[in-house]
């Protein structure tokens, strides 16, 4: 951490501030510190125009990003946070990191969990709930996630992919200051 502190001095930007006649109090760092979730569960949640559909799988999401598998499907309408549909399906293995190696490895699943539901009642209204927060700071976007024990990690937020359904949500959404973003618990 010292170290990236320390690279605001470094020789290339000495020579930017110069350059551009900047005094350091301009400037400002930030530093990133990412963690490996150790996922039991993972997934996507799909914004749609009047539901969520999440996509689930044991072990990390990558199976579902490659169509590897065919991932459990849930279905919440978005003005009850009632689940309306549960699609479960056989999953043959699971991506797990192994940190003695550092490695991601297939994992084959017992007869038991390979017809498991990935996700409980209780997950997938949380996870929906995450995502009803994030929509009313930045829009209508799709959320990657991942479980690790009792916590519900956001990986990954991005643009829902059908934005272009509803061209009124569009004009709403363009209407939005985005440049006060409230804190999710």
């Amino acid at each position: 951490i010292k170290k990236s502190w320390a690279s605001i001095f470094s020789l290339e930007l000495m020579e930017k501030i110069i350059d551009q006649s900047l005094s350091l109090e301009d400037l400002s760092i930030s530093i990133i510190i990412q963690k490996q979730i150790l996922s039991t569960k993972s997934g996507i949640l799909n914004n749609r125009l009047d539901n969520y559909e999440i996509n689930a799988c044991f072990g990390l999401i990558n199976p579902i990003l490659s169509n590897q598998i065919d991932p459990d499907s849930y279905v919440i309408d978005k003005n009850t946070l009632k689940i309306i549909d549960k699609r479960i399906k056989r999953q043959e293995f699971h991506e797990v990191l192994d940190i003695n190696i550092s490695s991601i490895l297939d994992r084959s699943l017992s007869e038991d969990k390979k017809i498991e539901q990935k996700l409980n009642d209780f997950e997938i209204l949380k996870i929906a709930e995450l995502s009803k927060k994030i929509e009313s700071s930045l829009s209508r976007q799709d959320v990657e996630f991942a479980i690790e024990g009792s916590n519900i990690f956001v990986i990954q937020v991005k643009q829902s992919k059908d934005l272009d359904e509803d061209k009124t949500y569009l004009e709403e959404t363009d209407k939005k200051d985005f440049g006060k973003v409230p804190l999710i618990d």
